[in-house]
């Protein structure tokens, strides 16, 4: 289990390079936190949690190594967009991390895909005012988080990864990519101009 803040500033770790040309990708979980301090209707929410998936490492000329980690990436990405949906100042947000599981590509959104088919009625976007509701759906991942106890996502998220739960997780995404929805993309190595993995 992981603790620590992020924010809309934050600088994801260095990974290698190696890191952005294997299969392995994130699987995380993280909680929002001041949005109620900002706009009172979310105050009456216990929690705020999002379960995304990322690929491992995504690749910045900024980091020495270029590549940062992946997991931390898109949740500083999602800080930053939801602070624009929300006319906030940067770091208006912060993010604490719960949970960041990495293993085999597929194996993650699996994971991923069984706690979003399964938890519907706890998610934020359908527990909102119409105002609300609008400005929340400006940015993206805006599905994937529930109003819930920590207590109650921390289970959901460890029950995700049981076996049996595993392969309904993959049925679920399997069938997703068969009717060619969004949000479940099959692993594609990132291939640069000269042929090699970029």
């Amino acid at each position: 289990m992981e603790n620590y803040i992020l924010t809309s500033k934050s600088t994801p770790e260095e990974v290698s390079p190696t890191d952005y040309e294997g299969r392995d990708s994130y699987n995380y979980l993280w909680q929002l936190l001041d949005l109620e301090s900002h706009y009172s209707q979310f105050r009456d929410f216990e929690g705020m949690y999002k379960d995304g998936f990322a690929r491992a490492a995504y690749k910045n000329r900024k980091s020495s190594t270029g590549f940062y980690h992946g997991g931390q990436s898109r949740i500083i990405g999602t800080l930053r967009d939801i602070e624009r949906a929300f006319d906030l100042d940067v770091l208006s947000l912060r993010a604490r991390v719960v949970y960041m599981k990495r293993d085999d590509w597929d194996v993650t959104m699996s994971a991923e895909q069984f706690v979003h088919f399964h938890n519907d009625g706890d998610k934020v976007m359908n527990k909102l005012s119409p105002t609300m509701h609008r400005r929340w759906m400006r940015f993206g991942g805006k599905t994937e988080f529930y109003a819930v106890k920590e207590r109650t996502i921390l289970g959901r998220f460890a029950n995700s990864w049981r076996k049996r739960n595993l392969e309904i997780g993959r049925e679920i995404m399997q069938g997703k990519r068969q009717r060619e929805e969004h949000g479940v993309p099959e692993f594609a190595p990132q291939i640069g101009l000269e042929g090699g993995v970029a």
